[in-house]
């Protein structure tokens, strides 16, 4: 088993995501340029990636020690 030593939620984790995810979409063209990839398909990840938040209830930090 495991014996969990902290295990905290992280406060304001959606509102970083979320700001992140608005700068990587603002930042599409450029990251399509450096990887080669099309910027439509580029903007359809990243989307999908934000998409994905809604479905997240809560984030943890979590340390366990083997026992």
């Amino acid at each position: 088993g495991f014996l969990v030593q902290t295990y905290e939620e992280t406060e304001g984790w959606f509102e970083r995501q979320s700001r992140i995810d608005a700068g990587l979409l603002a930042a599409a063209d450029e990251l399509a340029a450096e990887s080669g990839d099309d910027v439509e398909a580029v903007r359809t990840e990243i989307e999908a990636m934000h998409a994905t938040l809604a479905t997240m209830l809560r984030r943890v930090f979590v340390v366990a020690q083997k026992t």
